[in-house]
């Protein structure tokens, strides 16, 4: 699964799944299932700074960062991907997925909110799997007020 956004192209967005067909020292091929294409995915670096010069001497520096320049006391480089088998609702939200199974058995489909969360993450309802019952009508009430508010 891709955690990041190309929005020059649009080749790939955050929560596209698809397939490693490649790799490189600093990027990885994937084939994506939401286009087909494959799409080069590189590093991303993030900084952790501030306007002011910092107290510690040596432990930071000045950097431009796009058109500004700030000093920067860290930094992480990371490869946007993760492996797609499971994540929690609470994880997924903001996340749009071609494929979702959904566990309806939890007694937390019994808050509407959470229960659309999860229900919201996939693109299309054929996309959509549900498993297991839901507790009691009420929940059962709320789980098809959910699918019925995606239609």
């Amino acid at each position: 699964m891709i955690l990041s956004n190309n929005t020059t192209t649009w080749e790939f967005v955050n929560g596209d799944c698809g397939y490693v067909e490649d790799m490189e020292s600093n990027a990885v091929y994937i084939r994506v299932v939401r286009t087909g294409g494959t799409a080069r995915i590189e590093y991303i670096k993030r900084y952790n700074e501030v306007m002011y010069k910092p107290w510690l001497e040596g432990k930071s520096w000045w950097v431009t960062i796009g058109r500004r320049e700030a000093f920067v006391i860290g930094e992480i480089e990371y490869m946007p991907v993760r492996l797609a088998w499971a994540t929690t609702v609470h994880k997924s939200q903001g996340l749009t997925l071609d494929k979702v199974q959904i566990d309806i058995q939890d007694s937390f489909f019994g808050s509407p909110n959470l229960a659309y969360v999860a229900l919201s993450r996939c693109r299309t309802p054929e996309g959509m799997t549900l498993v297991g019952t839901p507790g009691n009508r009420s929940e059962l009430r709320l789980l098809r007020a959910s699918v019925r508010s995606r239609q």
